[in-house]
């Protein structure tokens, strides 16, 4: 699946939103050098304000040239990145390229598909871009106890949480394993159920396509050796849709 972004930032010049997103199976990429023709005519200055890519397929120079044409962008969401041939992308050199740009940001993410290995401490360097943000976004694997700990103790009141999986993942014990060789969960489910106890200013949260335990979930209290669940009732919206091979919803 291709999908050109610049032609859409070229034809619609006054543009401030622009999200894209592709299935887990399907990506998008960069024009190719012979297709570059547009990129001539792209301003200087583009008026976006909030721009999220989902498992897109491009190249991390092309991405820092389009940011650097993007002065007022407030969110960024960068979520699954694929890597294929050549096409690997260096964190460190982005984090650093992201400092120099001193974009105002309010909301930011950054993931890559198909993670083989966690770095906790890359996790919370990218969650320490935003760190006051009122809305963060995470990926499951980026649901360390560090970042959980931050996100409870800051200031900024916290309204809406977003967990996006990027690969496959399943359910094991009472956490998560990326693949069935796992013998451990690499991350318990219980730091995003203290998350929800103690965020209790929380409103919105967006589980999509995730395994998820039903345990820590107890919307009607039905469980009596957990703690009770009285902190998550304060939620406005709960959208955590399950997958079709995975048998009937487990929340009603």
């Amino acid at each position: 699946m291709f999908i050109d972004v610049e032609r859409i930032l070229v034809i619609c010049p006054l543009l401030e939103t622009l999200h894209v997103s592709s299935s887990v199976f399907s990506t998008f990429e960069e024009l190719s050098a012979s297709q570059r023709k547009l990129i001539t005519t792209l301003p200087d200055r583009l008026p976006l304000r909030s721009l999220v890519l989902k498992h897109p397929l491009v190249a991390q120079s092309w991405m820092e040239g389009l940011l650097a044409r993007m002065p007022n962008l407030e969110v960024l969401k960068l979520i699954g990145l694929t890597q294929v041939g050549d096409r690997v992308w260096d964190w460190p050199r982005f984090r650093k390229y992201l400092k120099s740009l001193y974009l105002p940001l309010k909301r930011f993410h950054y993931s890559i598909q198909l993670m083989r290995s966690i770095d906790e401490e890359q996790e919370e360097e990218i969650a320490a871009v935003c760190p006051n943000t009122r809305e963060p976004t995470l990926s499951l694997h980026g649901l360390t106890p560090k970042v959980i700990k931050s996100l409870t103790t800051q200031y900024v009141v916290l309204t809406t949480l977003e967990i996006h999986l990027n690969g496959n993942a399943l359910c094991q014990g009472d956490g998560w394993v990326l693949n069935f060789r796992d013998v451990e969960p690499r991350y318990t489910a219980r730091p995003l159920h203290y998350l929800l106890c103690e965020g209790c200013t929380l409103r919105h949260l967006k589980i999509l396509k995730i395994p998820y335990l039903v345990d820590f979930m107890d919307l009607h209290r039905r469980y009596t050796h957990f703690m009770t669940y009285e902190e998550i009732q304060s939620l406005s919206t709960l959208n955590v849709p399950s997958s079709k091979n995975n048998g009937p919803d487990p929340v009603k």
